[in-house]
């Protein structure tokens, strides 16, 4: 059996999960219940096998070791930069996406230690993508993902877009 409850935490970080079953078809107790987590800016967390009636807590820390923080140049005024984050590999993997601020500073948190992360860096304008690159070495962007470096966390990226003067 598949059971999938969404559920959220109090003002204090409390949350409770009822209606659970106890026992399988055949009357066996069910003892294999995973508790995940996926809070904002923070890593997502999962415990168990556990059974109902069971507590699962979580402690959720930020840490300079789950984030990759840096710098955008040349980047010109009223324009949105996005940077979107994906496990390092050569499809999928999207993990998240922040925005870049005015003075082309990012930070994107919530991330795991060990691993490889690429960032792929979006110009927007009015709704609209201008132009999107794939930091490579030295930071400087580039169109292939296949060139496009490998990210740890607790690092600073400098990026610049390729053809940027």
């Amino acid at each position: 059996m598949h059971i999938e409850v969404i559920g959220f935490t109090d003002d204090n970080g409390y949350y409770m999960v009822n209606a659970l079953k106890t026992k399988d078809r055949q009357g066996n107790a069910i003892s294999d219940y995973f508790v995940s987590i996926y809070p904002p800016n923070y890593i997502s967390q999962t415990q168990g096998p556990i059974m109902p009636s069971k507590s699962a807590n979580f402690i959720c820390t930020k840490e300079a070791a789950n984030k990759i923080s840096g710098m955008v140049s040349e980047i010109s005024e009223n324009t949105l930069i996005i940077v979107k984050v994906y496990k390092q590999g050569e499809t999928g993997g999207y993990v998240k996406k922040s925005q870049v601020n005015s003075d082309g500073s990012f930070v994107v948190d919530g991330l795991k230690a060990d691993v490889l992360y690429q960032l792929k860096f979006i110009v927007m304008e009015n709704g609209n993508v201008l132009m999107s690159q794939w930091a490579g070495n030295e930071g400087i962007g580039g169109n292939d993902r296949l060139d496009a470096r490998g990210y740890q966390t607790d690092k600073r990226v400098n990026f610049r877009f390729y053809g940027a003067e």
